[in-house]
Parts: structure tokens; sequence; C-alpha cells
């Protein structure tokens, strides 16, 4: 079957400052999943995609913190997947950075650093193999572990009263930071962050009686996106005139308040995997050093051995059992919530 060639090259800005970062080459054939930018730049499956900063690639990244042919997305009817290819300043999935050995799946909503642009993936299509099933219905257990349990949304309407107050206050303290953090990111003034978390919070409160999350009708991540959105639109136009708002268009930008929205998102996430991944594994904290020393600082592997007094084949395997335990986690906490 013949492919299908895109004829024009679309542009990519950084989220955070506007400036035109990225540009697609003409050569590439049209696909499904994309990089959320100013305009939707797909990536095409059954192919091979070079990303740099060199005017050879496939898709032009134009920074300084970029090398020239910087990382390789492949993409197969199984999965896209994507790996380093040597540069200086490295790339990460989720936070977690890549060597130059591994090839990583991408996932719909992973958060993408090229060197030090981010950037959000949408669409890319997500095999069986890889979807966690959910958790079935298990015996009454104590205060502790409906703390730490994966299905804290389907609880949120339970009957008994002691279930209810510990699942709303994990939901205040698992949510709340991202709407503050997002609020922050799109020119809220800060006398009115707390405000619109309190907001926010509140009618979830008020609906309870009647609230039901059901995964089959949609993402709770893009539901409570939608929900902070509409209160924050009223809440601007309620005080307009009476406060500055940085950029008052931002939320008119669906792309770009993906971005803001995924990057605080997963930054949530990360840490929720990591605190429920080391509570429940048993590597080692020399381990777990060697797993943040390198895989989140960008530590050169000699150095972080040297500091941990280890070799750097030990901290490189160390640094893998990490990050895969880790990965695991994460996919089952968003498999869990949406």
């Amino acid at each position: 079957m013949a492919t299908d060639w895109s004829t024009a090259a679309i542009s990519l800005r950084c989220w955070r400052c506007g400036a035109p970062v990225l540009r697609v080459s003409d050569r590439l054939p049209t696909g499904t999943m994309r990089l959320i930018g100013d305009q939707i730049i797909e990536v095409p499956r059954h192919d091979q995609v070079v990303l740099g900063r060199s005017d050879d690639v496939d898709v032009v990244i134009t920074h300084d913190s970029v090398s020239r042919r910087h990382a390789c997305i492949r993409s197969s009817e199984d999965r896209p997947t994507i790996q380093d290819l040597g540069s200086r300043h490295g790339s990460a999935v989720n936070g977690i950075r890549l060597d130059g050995e591994e090839t990583i799946p991408l996932h719909d909503g992973d958060v993408l650093r090229i060197g030090r642009i981010d950037f959000v993936v949408e669409g890319a299509p997500e095999p069986a193999s890889d979807v966690v099933p959910a958790a079935a219905p298990a015996e009454p257990v104590g205060r502790d572990e409906y703390q730490t349990r994966g299905s804290l949304l389907l609880r949120l309407g339970a009957d008994d009263s002691l279930i209810r107050e510990v699942s709303w206050q994990a939901f205040h303290d698992q949510y709340a930071p991202i709407i503050r953090g997002f609020a922050r990111n799109v020119g809220t003034p800060k006398s009115l962050v707390d405000d619109l978390v309190q907001e926010v919070m509140a009618g979830f409160f008020r609906a309870s009686e009647r609230f039901e999350y059901d995964p089959e009708k949609g993402r709770f991540r893009g539901y409570l996106k939608t929900v902070v959105i509409r209160t924050l639109s009223a809440m601007r136009h309620k005080r307009r005139g009476e406060q500055d708002w940085e950029d008052e268009r931002f939320l008119e930008q669906p792309a770009t308040v993906e971005r803001a929205w995924g990057l605080e998102w997963t930054a949530a996430l990360l840490e929720r995997a990591i605190r429920e991944a080391r509570a429940e594994s048993r590597l080692t904290d020399q381990s777990w050093d060697a797993f943040e020393l390198t895989a989140r600082r960008g530590v050169p592997l000699q150095e972080a051995a040297d500091q941990l007094g280890i070799s750097p084949d030990a901290a490189k395997k160390a640094r893998t059992r990490v990050s895969s335990t880790v990965r695991d986690h994460l996919q089952r906490l968003r498999a869990e919530e949406g």
C-alpha cells in the first residue's frame, strides 16, 4: 500500500517561552502519534524518526541543549518506542532519563524531554498487553491501606463513613498539588491559587453523594482538567479588572493547556510511583541512590559510582532495576486512574 506522505512542514513552540523550537521534515508520512505543541506534530508509524538539531534529521529541534542526532522514535503496529542516540544532554520519559542502550515504549500522556525541551505525547497506541487490569474487590482493610490503594476514585462514594473520610482526604492530598502547580503555570495571581484549589475541591465534595467515577466513560485526568479550567475561567471572569492575569488567552489554547496540565500530572504521578515502589520493593537504599543520581539528576555514571563507592557496572544495574520498577508502578497508577 502506498505511503501517505505529508506535504507541509509544521512548527512546534516551547510550551514555556513560546519560542519556535521544532519543525518536522516534509519527508515524513502522516501517523497517529503526536507531540503536542501550538500545532499537532504527527509521528509516523511503521517508520523510524530521528529528532535532533541537524538539518538532515526528520524532526528538527532548534535548541542548544539538543544534539545534532539526539533521539530516535520507532513506530510499529505494536507500540512506539524511543531511544537516546548518545546525546550530550540526554533524553527522558516521565522524568526518568534514558541510557544509550535503553529502548522505552511511549504511552499516551507521557512527558518526553529532549535535552531541556519538554513535550507531551498524545495518541500513542496502547497494546492490550500494556493495560493493567483493575484490582478485584478485596476484603475490608484498615485506614493505612485505604490511603495507599489505587482504587481511590472508586471509593469516594462509599457508604462507610470512615472509607469516605479517608478517601476524600487522600483525594485532596493527591490532586491539590497538581491543581496548584497548573494554576501557577497558567498565570493565576498568587493570591487566587489557593482559592482555586478550594473551589475545585468544594465542588467535588458538594457533589460527593452523586459522584461516580466510571473509567469506561473517560480518563479522570481529562475530567479533572476540565473542572479546573471551567472553575478558573469563572474566577477570571468574576474578578476581571480586579486582578492582573499574566496571560488572558492561555486557556483558549488547548494544546498549550494540555502541555502544562500533562507536565504537572505526570510529575505528581511519578513521585507517587517512586514512593509506592520504594515502600514495596526489596531494593537497597544504595540502588535507589544510584537511580536518583543517574536517572533523575543526570549525574554521569562514573561520578555516581564514585559517590556511592561502587563500580560503574553495579551502579548501572541498580539504575536499570529501579527504573523498571518505577515505570511498572507508574503504568499501574495510570491504568487505575486514567
